[in-house]
């Protein structure tokens, strides 16, 4: 149907062959190909549907031996859930040195001073190649008018030749994906995710393209000359080594950051809407009090609470801040939350 949007996946554990047909709406077979299951080659399917289907477009054809869940663990190179740390949680053991970050329910938040996660040193984390995915979850209000601010990469601000997915001045509100310091391999985002709310954001390097997907839909893509990684920086969360002097020294993100993954292919739509997904099925947050000071309800649902009695705010969280914590007397002090979720 024009306009319609279809995404097929098939799974097989045969030895040899798969089968693959174009079929029309009246269930007329238009052509069909033969796959070896380990050997199959995508360059011919693609041609073999676009030439069934002209007036259609290919997207990404994706044939692995194995689930894509499998295909999707073997490729990542970083995972950082953020949860109370900055450990690797990845089987290659990529940790990162906090400085000065605050750990929240959901994962860091950085002030847009001096807060940053980074490796201990130049060359520690090499995370590049011609392919790769970096995947974030934040949120933030900051945007690109008062200069870089660096969600996370490897090496300086401009990408040198390592990369970087930032707010960029040249793109005010919104996002830029820069790799390999190559001609033309800048990707500017069309959408605005500077609204304090969490978004979902996957930046894919094919070799020859970058692409930009916001919260599992495509936004934006260009095509590149092969990037020229050389991994020689330093890699981190919310700043910049922009002298190339082994630490963080400018263009601090402000905002929250829940989850970072870093694959070291280009994962296809389809993973990056499955990341998406899995992420909000996860996300069923509806309300969350820090107790910073306050009752209020930091999810954005707006279920405050009243505090009644003397309720003192001043204690100590599970991580030793001071005044992020409340106490009770066990007579009269409660909070009360009159529209609950």
């Amino acid at each position: 149907t024009l306009g319609t949007v279809y995404r097929q996946v098939v799974e097989f554990d045969g030895d040899s062959e798969i089968s693959v047909s174009v079929i029309d709406e009246m269930g007329t077979v238009l052509g069909s190909h033969v796959f070896n299951a380990v050997y199959s080659d995508s360059a011919q399917l693609r041609v073999m549907l676009q030439s069934h289907s002209p007036n259609s477009f290919v997207e990404d054809i994706m044939i692995a031996k194995g689930t894509l869940e499998s295909y999707e663990v073997e490729a990542l190179a970083a995972h950082y859930p953020l949860n109370g740390d900055a450990l690797d949680a990845s089987d290659h053991g990529r940790d990162l040195v906090p400085n000065g970050v605050e750990w929240t329910v959901k994962g860091a938040s950085f002030d847009g001073n001096d807060d940053y996660l980074a490796a201990s040193a130049i060359g520690d984390i090499n995370i590049a190649g011609p392919e790769m995915t970096v995947n974030v979850i934040l949120k933030t209000q900051e945007d690109g008018s008062d200069g870089h601010k660096k969600i996370i990469g490897l090496g300086d601000v401009s990408g040198g030749a390592g990369w970087s997915l930032m707010f960029n001045s040249n793109n005010p509100n919104g996002l830029a994906f820069i790799v390999g310091g190559a001609p033309n391999a800048v990707l500017y985002s069309s959408s605005n995710v500077s609204d304090n709310a969490f978004h979902n954001i996957s930046a894919v390097c094919t070799g020859d393209s970058l692409i930009l997907y916001i919260d599992g839909a495509r936004d934006m893509a260009v095509e590149i000359i092969a990037p020229a990684f050389n991994n020689n920086g330093l890699f981190a969360i919310g700043g910049a080594d922009n002298n190339n002097t082994g630490m963080v020294d400018d263009y601090f993100f402000g905002g929250e950051i829940v989850e970072a993954r870093i694959y070291d292919r280009a994962l296809a739509s389809l993973e990056v809407s499955e990341l998406n997904d899995d992420w909000h099925r996860n996300n069923s947050l509806v309300a969350y009090y820090p107790l910073n000071g306050n009752s209020d309800d930091s999810s954005g649902h707006g279920n405050h609470g009243i505090q009644n009695g003397g309720v003192d705010f001043s204690g100590f969280d599970r991580f030793g801040n001071e005044n992020h914590a409340a106490i009770f007397d066990g007579s009269n002090d409660f909070i009360n939350i009159n529209n609950h979720p």
